[in-house]
């Protein structure tokens, strides 16, 4: 049970980076680019005083990225539905059978996030650009403490 809690935990830190690349259907914010809806994502974007260049390439990186990635991002949703019907269903089989096809697709999940990541670097002068290294860096420690105690986990 502890591991699968893991697996879904790592599902959920993988999708939510490349979930943020779904659009706002509220419209812009002040501060981010239009398609940032994740709160976190916003501060994120606000704390690097984006041009409004900026922000309109961010835009199309995100929207470019996330229809590129829109199969694997169904693809794992649909894995932790059938991960949590199966679980439900007490069908450890096929959990562990699902666990292998989540494992196989995380790589290709992070590939597509650091990719967008590195293509909105490219648009942010140096002092931004060390911003969301910094940024990216913190929100990237979070999770692994959040879910080890402090720890860092293997």
């Amino acid at each position: 049970m502890k591991q699968f809690v893991r697996v879904l935990i790592l599902a959920a830190l993988v999708l939510s980076p490349v979930a943020v690349l779904a659009g706002s259907p509220d419209g812009p914010r002040t501060g981010a680019p239009d398609g940032v809806r994740s709160p976190r994502a916003m501060r994120q974007f606000e704390q690097l005083n984006l041009s409004e260049q900026q922000k309109a390439q961010i835009q199309q990186i995100r929207q470019a990225n996330r229809t590129e990635n829109a199969s694997l991002i169904t693809q794992m949703e649909s894995l932790r539905s059938q991960m949590n019907e199966a679980q439900a269903a007490g069908n450890t089989q096929k959990v562990d059978a699902l666990k292998q096809e989540v494992a196989a697709l995380k790589p290709q999940l992070r590939e597509a996030r650091q990719e967008t990541q590195r293509e909105i670097e490219a648009i942010l002068t140096p002092e931004q650009q060390a911003k969301y290294r910094q940024l990216n860096e913190r929100q990237n420690r979070r999770p692994s403490e959040a879910t080890s105690g402090g720890r860092q986990s293997l």
